[in-house]
């Protein structure tokens, strides 16, 4: 077992069980992230299955990373506009939401893009995301800051792969506390 651990400046390091047990300090870098040194906020991360670990970062050249389990980058993308919250591992990738947008990046660099959601807001706004939850390998729950919830299936045909809205709901509030699902029934407090 090992754990990938990336810092504030982009360094990743791939730490051993052996190396937990002798401790001392680690100051050789598996490789690093290209994080500008103007990054504002501390980046986002999120651990994915099989000892993957995702990363994004936003500020003025928002960007995310999937890191294999010795940490070596799988995936590079470059993002639109900075992420509402952290990523969400699902369907073999990690979803993010940016600039009103839901997207599913990739595990691996190699495979066709998936196309995103964009909400629409009926003003020419960004509409900003609050919550995300994952129902299956196959459909996600999203709810913006408005109270709308979105049921998003991820679609391979027609062709080009897709997330697409198969149902939405217009809440009375916005919803402050993100859902959860429990034996089978979606729960959420407004």
């Amino acid at each position: 077992n090992s754990a990938v651990i990336v810092n504030e400046t982009g360094d990743v390091f791939k730490i051993n069980n052996n190396e937990f047990d002798s401790g001392g300090f680690k100051l050789s870098t598996t490789t690093s992230l290209p994080f500008p040194e103007t990054l504002q906020e501390p980046p986002r991360a999120a651990a994915l299955p099989n000892g993957r670990t995702a990363v994004v970062i936003g500020g003025e050249s928002p960007r995310a990373w999937v890191l294999n389990a010795a940490g070596q980058v799988e995936t590079d993308q470059l993002l639109e506009a900075p992420i509402d919250f952290n990523p969400i591992p699902w369907a073999g990738g990690i979803v993010v939401t940016s600039g009103g947008r839901i997207r599913l990046i990739q595990r691996t660099s190699g495979l066709p893009p998936v196309e995103e959601y964009a909400a629409t807001s009926g003003a020419d706004q960004t509409v900003h995301w609050r919550s995300i939850l994952t129902v299956d390998d196959e459909h996600l729950i999203a709810i913006d800051e408005n109270g709308k919830m979105v049921k998003l299936q991820l679609r391979q045909s027609p062709s080009p792969a897709h997330l697409a809205e198969i149902s939405t709901v217009q809440l009375d509030h916005p919803v402050d506390v993100g859902p959860v699902i429990i034996d089978g029934q979606l729960c959420l407090a407004d």
